[in-house]
């Protein structure tokens, strides 16, 4: 959730600033002008905002509809930020270890065939966490282009955008809520 709150602050000082206007947010995010406006007006705090919409919000910040936006927005950063989730998630399956060896290794071969076995996993395990970083793989997910989500082999780019996003999820102590196991050095802080 920390992670939220600190794109909307970035998005409030953006409409603050006047770089971006309150009816293309609202546009593109889905969220009202009312709710728009008491945000660069200070009156609503983003602390105090629902999940729902801090979700929103968020999405939009690290989406190309916000020019702003300083992610360099490339399919290997995407899938580097998608096996960082995906390590999170199968870590709750596997008593504290996300992704093999092997996995990662097919993963910068062929990341959507292991995305898909991946993802199988989850969804058999039927993890009660699945479903709440849901909204997360989504918005990684939704930013490809058809024609990028393929099994073309990764550049090594792909590991910074990992390493960056399994940083900025391993801040957001709201994801420790809801695993159990994320590796073995932070066992007791998820638990």
């Amino acid at each position: 959730m920390t992670v939220k709150i600190d794109r909307v602050k970035e998005l409030r000082k953006l409409l603050q600033e006047n770089k971006l206007k309150v009816s293309y947010v609202s546009e593109k995010s889905g969220v009202n002008h009312t709710t728009l406006g008491n945000l660069k007006n200070d009156k609503v705090s983003p602390e105090k905002m629902s999940e729902g919409m801090l979700t929103r919000l968020s999405n939009f910040v690290i989406s190309p509809d916000n020019p702003y936006n300083n992610n360099q927005n490339t399919r290997d950063d995407y899938f580097g930020q998608l096996l960082a989730v995906l390590e999170l998630l199968l870590a709750n399956t596997r008593s504290g270890y996300g992704i093999t060896q092997s996995e990662l290794k097919a993963y910068s071969k062929r990341p959507t065939s292991t995305f898909q076995k991946m993802h199988e996993t989850l969804v058999s395990a039927n993890l009660h966490t699945y479903l709440e970083l849901q909204d997360e793989v989504t918005s990684i997910v939704s930013k490809f282009d058809t024609e990028d989500f393929t099994d073309k082999p990764l550049e090594p780019s792909y590991l910074l955008a990992y390493y960056k996003k399994r940083a900025e999820l391993k801040a957001d102590k709201q994801y420790f809520k809801y695993i159990k196991h994320y590796d073995k050095t932070n066992k007791k802080e998820g638990e």
